[in-house]
């Protein structure tokens, strides 16, 4: 005994404490494997707590194991069911890694049980998941009043339906596309989980006897996991010969379509083996490891199918490709452009940088190689286009310059990021200042969005925030704060315009710098307006917005206050 407490449990508690101080000592220093052994350890070696849970779960974001996070989240949620914060993170992560339902539940409960800023974010939430489905199930109910012969339009009404919970009208539909289809026993093992979920034990025990009798393994399987064990002992019946010509692509797709992964797996592999030249093969491969959080995998098959000679297979594989690759991509090259006119100043600028990023998985950070530029089209009359008479003399709109240089960037998870760059501007054209200039800058910066972005296949309500602390050395070592926020409306996609699609928004523009000089202190507000054609790339877009400017800091300030300025141009960027 020490100090009355059993020696055992002194020992438990001091292990534990010991695993945690080294695992918040790992953390401090960003070693985040070792604490992520040392919150498992003070999780091993004693009681569990929320905390911990919480601290290990955030940890394990910081490295990409999203799912494991998500099961840590999970637990947090269960010892403490008053925090409201693993329950958000549980949920978000359920919806990224394709658990909607579950998802949707929590959010729920969350709306339902908790006040401020936490229920307004589950409601919005659970409201992105609950919308996609209201609107689904009003569409496929007047898809089967049209044609209440059409199977497959039970079927999808029956999983929407079941999805969002309405469990009767699942039943109905089910059981209505079963009897259209009785070769597809698949679905009588769709209407007995439902008919099980509603409790009504007799019905479902008679259905899914008929299900745990199919020709399909997988089928078979399921059924005798969910029925009573007299169904269990039932023998499967003899395959027809229709099923055993089937080929490996068709039983691949078949188990694809009602979410049997591992089959689907199998069976497309067999496909690929004997046709390696089928590009839908590779496409759904790449698909099933994406789904399966098996993501490099996946990388590797998109990447093969984007050679398709199908238009569609090639262009689905590339988008896949490209929203993979920057993740998994071993050199990682982006450029981007922004060219946009300003009516304030009468010019058209040209801002744009091209990246190429070496990625080591054991570090923490990323070595690049970058090239900024920042020049106008000569629409300023041969003089630079600069802001006079700033604290520390005028201050370029256009530096004319290319900006070659050489820098690290650190993710920190969740749309988080450190940089820092050194490089030489070098300037393009004859006028003030030095041909070549040292440049140095670094910073950190936040980007993410929610909601319907100007590719979503449905419209929309979205919002964008973009934050940025930055440090140029050029700018007489001064540190900026940049924070754009934009809210809005995206259109869904118009076919009979070649797929035509818009956005309106509200720009919010915040500006401020450590020095208070007045050029890099002011607020933006306006109206915008984006918009695309589907044939154009992803990544490119037309927009315009006019802004109302106020300065927050006069001093040396030669005009006056208050601004307006119209501006109109066009994002393009690019990843290889």
């Amino acid at each position: 005994m020490i100090l009355g407490i059993p020696l055992s449990l002194f020992l438990v508690v001091a292990l534990q404490t010991t695993s945690l101080d080294q695992a918040y000592e790992a953390l401090r220093e960003r070693r985040y494997d070792d604490a992520v052994r040392g919150f498992r350890a003070a999780l091993a070696a004693g009681p569990a707590k929320a905390s911990v849970h919480k601290d290990l779960a955030y940890t394990l974001l910081k490295i990409g194991e999203n799912d494991a996070a998500r099961d840590e989240f999970h637990e947090a949620m269960r010892l403490d069911p008053a925090d409201p914060a693993p329950a958000l993170e549980y949920a978000f992560l359920c919806y990224e890694s394709k658990r909607q339902a579950e998802a949707r539940h929590v959010f729920d409960r969350i709306r339902k049980e908790f006040e401020g800023p936490a229920r307004a974010t589950a409601e919005q939430a659970y409201e992105n998941i609950d919308r996609p489905l209201r609107e689904g199930i009003a569409r496929w109910r007047k898809a089967v009043e049209l044609a209440p012969g059409n199977d497959s339009a039970h079927e999808e009404l029956a999983r929407l339906a079941e999805s969002r919970d309405e469990l009767a009208l699942a039943a109905e539909h089910f059981e209505a596309a079963m009897k259209l289809r009785p070769d597809r026993p698949s679905l009588a093992l769709d209407l007995g989980r439902v008919l099980l979920a509603q409790g009504e034990m007799e019905r479902a025990q008679a259905v899914l006897s008929t299900a745990a009798t199919s020709v399909e393994p997988r089928t078979a399987e399921l059924a005798r996991e969910l029925a009573p064990m007299e169904i269990a002992k039932a023998p499967p019946q003899a395959p027809p010969a229709a099923v055993l010509a089937a080929t490996a692509k068709q039983m691949g797709m078949a188990s694809y379509h009602k979410s049997y992964l591992l089959d689907a797996q199998r069976y497309f592999e067999q496909a690929h083996a004997e046709d390696p030249s089928d590009t839908e093969v590779m496409l759904k491969l790449g698909q099933i490891h994406n789904l399966l959080g098996q993501d490099e995998a996946a990388l590797k098959w998109f990447g093969r199918a984007r050679k398709a000679p199908d238009p569609e297979i090639r262009k689905e594989a590339t988008r896949a490709w490209s929203n993979l690759r920057g993740q998994y991509g071993r050199i990682l090259t982006t450029a981007w452009a922004y060219p946009v006119y300003s009516s304030r100043w009468n010019a058209l600028f040209l801002y744009g940088q091209a990246k190429t990023e070496f990625r080591f998985r054991k570090l923490p950070f990323r070595p690049y190689l970058s090239a900024r530029i920042m020049g106008d089209l000569g629409l300023s009359k041969g003089e630079d286009p600069v802001i006079p008479g700033g604290m520390f003399g005028p201050v370029p709109l256009s530096e004319r310059a290319v900006i070659p240089a050489v820098g690290i960037t650190a993710p920190l998870g969740r749309g988080l990021a450190a940089w820092a760059e050194a490089g030489e501007a070098i300037r393009y054209s004859s006028g003030a200042g030095a041909r070549l200039t040292p440049d140095y800058r670094g910073g950190v910066y936040f980007s993410r969005g929610w909601g319907s972005h100007l590719t979503s296949p449905e419209g929309g309500w979205f919002a964008e925030l973009d934050v940025d602390g930055v440090y140029l050395s050029r700018y007489e070592h001064d540190m900026l704060a940049v924070v754009q926020n934009r809210i809005g409306y995206t259109s869904p996609p118009i076919a009979g315009l070649a797929g035509f699609q818009w956005q309106v928004l509200l720009h919010t523009n915040f500006n401020a710098d450590a020095r208070g000089q007045y050029w890099a202190n002011f607020v933006e507000i306006g109206p915008g307006y984006r918009f695309r054609w589907d044939w154009m790339p992803r990544s490119l877009y037309f927009g315009a917005m006019t802004l109302a400017g106020n300065y927050t800091v006069m001093e040396g300030n030669p005009r006056g206050p208050r601004y307006r300025d119209f501006r109109v141009g066009l994002w393009y960027a690019i990843t290889r």
